[in-house]
């Protein structure tokens, strides 16, 4: 199973974010996630929410059994064309009893 996380870096809360969840039957469910910035630079309170979105839905995911194996970051940066960027982040699960979906 993977956990996506997509968090927009564009200013004044532009941006779209969104935690992505893709089962082992490769259906996805899509949960808001808060945009890093708002008109006034970076919201510490969205980042703090969405840091508990997410270990939350890991724990969730730990305490039924399964494992993290691998994290992978990335990030895109629109460089010389504007401002802004994505950070991903993707969560690798694992666990040895076969089961379908989330």
């Amino acid at each position: 199973m993977q956990v996506t996380t997509i968090e927009s870096v564009l200013a004044g809360g532009l941006g779209r974010s969104k935690l992505i969840i893709t089962g082992t039957d490769g259906a996805q469910k899509e949960i808001d996630f808060n945009n890093l910035f708002s008109v006034t630079g970076i919201n510490f309170k969205n980042v703090k929410e969405n840091e508990e979105r997410l270990i939350k839905t890991l724990k969730t995911y730990t305490d039924e059994g399964w494992k993290l194996e691998q994290v992978t970051p990335l990030t895109l940066s629109q460089g010389e064309s504007g401002s802004g960027g994505i950070f991903m982040t993707r969560y690798l699960l694992s666990r040895l009893e076969t089961s379908k979906g989330f």
